[in-house]
């Protein structure tokens, strides 16, 4: 009798298991949670913004957010992809970012621009703050009044200075905002000031032109080839390094006028009459 009984529980049981395994048929999808199929969230970079000096958030900035690829010369250029403001306390993020290396571009009115790379990872944000330096940068080129560029002069502007490199560039930074005198200076050639130069919160670039100092003399050359005289006038710098012819070989007759102050002489080109010049 007991076996009976037991038979028949065991067999109702089964009969429950049964109808439930039914009801819980193709209706409800069965999702494998095992390591593989986890999905971590995507990469973030946050961080916060703040003044070097102050310590405080700095509001408004642009942080704008590049990639690297290949252009179509194969050179590696940059992609900008997303760009944020700062809030007012000087925070930013960015979010759903893929796996991989990223540029961060700051873009503060009157502070000096910085760049970082940040490499993101989807098990982890990445923090990143930085300390801008209040200032901006004042840039350019020096050209002497020939036009050429001219390195190695000293730009002096509100105290700051700097030497002018190869090509003539030149950086002074990080310069406040302010009214300055500029100054540039080398030996050889004039001094050249600048006044009332404004400087805001915008980077400047400025070219400067400064005027060579002109040392030289005049000289005579004079000759005989196959019988003809022949002389000619040109004008050599102080320290004989180069020389400029001023008047052609067939020149002939020179002479000062009587203060001493000008060169007359006769000039005779392809057989045509003498012509009397004045220098």
């Amino acid at each position: 009798m007991m076996n009976l009984i037991r038979y028949t529980y065991l067999s109702l049981l089964g009969i429950v298991l049964l109808v439930f395994l039914i009801g819980c048929g193709d209706d409800d999808e069965v999702v494998d949670v095992g390591p593989a199929a986890v999905v971590t969230p995507e990469g973030i970079i946050k961080g916060t913004i703040v003044d070097l000096v102050t310590e405080q958030g700095i509001a408004g900035a642009q942080i704008t957010l590049a990639t690297s690829k290949k252009g179509p010369g194969g050179d590696i250029e940059q992609e900008n992809i997303a760009s944020v403001i700062t809030t007012s306390s000087g925070d930013f993020i960015f979010s759903e970012l893929k796996n991989g290396d990223y540029t961060l571009k700051i873009d503060a009115p009157g502070y000096l621009n910085q760049d970082a790379i940040v490499t993101v990872s989807r098990k982890e944000s990445a923090t990143v703050n930085f300390r801008l330096e209040p200032g901006v940068r004042f840039k350019g080129t020096v050209i002497s009044d020939d036009g050429n560029t001219v390195k190695d002069v000293l730009i002096s502007l509100g105290g700051r200075a700097a030497v002018s490199i190869g090509g003539g560039q030149y950086e002074i930074s990080p310069v406040s905002k302010g009214q300055y005198q500029l100054t540039a200076e080398k030996p050889g050639y004039h001094t050249t000031q600048i006044p009332g130069i404004m400087v805001g919160d915008s980077d400047i670039t400025r070219r400067i032109t400064i005027r060579r100092k002109v040392t030289g003399q005049l000289v005579f050359a004079r000759g005989n080839v196959a019988g003809n005289d022949f002389f000619g006038i040109s004008v050599i710098n102080a320290d004989r390094t180069r020389e400029k012819p001023l008047t052609h070989v067939f020149d002939v007759h020179p002479s000062w006028s009587p203060n001493g102050s000008e060169i007359a002489f006769s000039r005779s080109e392809n057989n045509r009459p003498l012509q009397i010049y004045i220098m």
